[in-house]
């Protein structure tokens, strides 16, 4: 062999070695998502989706394919996964499972949106709030609630009022009331007048008598905690699944008695002077209601990080 020759191959050598140690981790990543397709321990899979979400974006396009995969419960790991990335890569994957077959999956993806706290991500949950597709502006909508903006709020509130679902228009509602329930005490007064805008967008609800039947977001996961409870107890599935035909108004009656703390009918409140009490009288139970459960989360958190005592001397 010539000493060209050898050069060549020596040169070879280390082109080849230098493209695998810069692809390992794509090759590796490739790997691991194999290795969580064909395994169903949770424990296997918690490692390979740490090892995936480990290398970042160098993982994008195996965690890609998890979002595309066939099984619900790959597709559901994926979100996890899918955080880890850059903004620009993660933000479409999710946006795209917002009209996931699963339920579970769409409810998920929309929650991990909200949790960039990113403007990208709450542009897209906007946008897609005020799709024709009520399963995905209804997803979009309810996990609006979970964001402190005023763009978000103004899209929710928007949704409410004008939406040709009744359902979406339901979930706007309800999603009014997650915001209004976990707003910071100590919100400037822009986010105080905001509040008084979802109350009295709630009051105007009292005049839409359209009707659905479909669980919103919060009562699913309620029903999904019952269902595992009574799984639990009696070691047999539940299989409690479906709403009931309700009006947008019969709901926002619902929200309001809670809020107010008085009955309050689903028929619609024409005298202003009544809907500025009503405003008010909500404002004020609010506040109450946000004041005791700061007390009682101060109380645990003093509860639970006092020191041990000792035996009295």
């Amino acid at each position: 062999m010539s000493t060209r020759t050898f050069r060549i191959i020596l040169i070879a050598f280390v082109v080849l070695f230098v493209f695998l140690l810069a692809g390992r981790n794509h090759l590796r990543a490739y790997w691991w998502a194999t290795r969580l397709t064909s395994t169903t321990d949770l424990k296997a899979q918690g490692y390979y989706l740490a090892c995936l979400a480990g290398v970042g974006d160098a993982a994008k396009r195996p965690i890609a394919s998890l979002a595309r995969h066939s099984r619900p419960e790959v597709r559901l790991l994926s979100i996890y996964a899918l955080q880890k990335l850059p903004l620009e890569t993660a933000v479409p994957e999710l946006a795209r499972l917002l009209v996931d077959t699963d339920v579970s999956i769409r409810d998920a993806a929309a929650t991990a949106l909200v949790f960039t706290e990113s403007n990208y991500a709450i542009d897209v949950l906007v946008a897609s709030a005020t799709s024709d597709n009520p399963i995905l502006a209804s997803t979009a909508v309810a996990a609006l609630g979970r964001t402190s903006t005023s763009e978000a709020m103004r899209a929710v509130r928007s949704v409410a009022r004008v939406h040709d679902s009744p359902m979406v228009r339901a979930q706007a509602l309800e999603a009014l009331i997650d915001s209004l329930l976990t707003d910071p005490l100590d919100a400037p007064t822009s986010r105080q007048d905001e509040r008084a805008l979802s109350i009295e967008t709630l009051i105007a609800a009292l005049a839409d008598e359209a009707t659905f039947s479909e669980l919103l977001s919060l009562e699913r996961q309620r029903a999904a905690a019952e269902r595992f409870v009574a799984t639990r107890a009696t070691s047999q599935r539940s299989d409690k699944e479906a709403g009931f035909r309700r009006s947008v108004a019969e709901v926002a009656a619902l929200y309001l008695s809670d809020l107010s703390g008085q009955t309050v009918r689903p028929v619609p409140i024409l005298d202003p002077s009544e809907r500025d009490k009503l405003i008010q009288r909500c404002s004020v139970e609010l506040a109450k209601r946000r004041t005791a459960d700061a007390s009682n989360a101060e109380m645990y958190k003093s509860l639970t990080t006092a020191p041990a005592s000792g035996p009295a001397e």
